[in-house]
């Protein structure tokens, strides 16, 4: 009979919360992510401009306006990714006032370092 119905499943136990420690630990790798994400996005949107400008050069008005379509889908993504970096930097601020520490000193973008201060 296991072999039509497999193996009968083990319940797992539920699981305690997580501390806050290895939340703010997986808050931070989350914004570190996102920086590094803006940032190859942001090179990737002046690659954009620059081969627009080249393919205006050689009167190639096909190639251009597809590099300035895929330069603003680029600049969505940015939009996102500084959604999601001021959506994960209060909540870092949070779990850190719950462990009772501060890591002042985590890198974060200027995007979110700008809506910190305008808080």
């Amino acid at each position: 009979m296991h072999k039509f119905f497999g193996k009968p499943r083990v319940e797992k136990a539920p699981s305690a919360e997580p501390s806050t420690s290895s939340a703010v630990d997986e808050t931070n790798e989350t914004l570190e992510l996102v920086v590094k994400r803006e940032g190859h996005v942001e090179r990737l949107v002046a690659k954009e401009v620059d081969a627009a400008r080249a393919a205006v050069a050689k009167n190639n008005q096909k190639a251009a306006l597809e590099c300035v379509k895929r330069k603003k889908m680029y600049e969505k993504e940015l939009d996102r990714l500084s959604c999601v970096a001021g959506i994960r930097a209060p909540c870092l601020d949070t779990s850190e006032r719950r462990a009772g520490g501060s890591l002042s000193g985590a890198s974060t973008s200027p995007i979110v370092a700008g809506s910190r201060s305008s808080t």
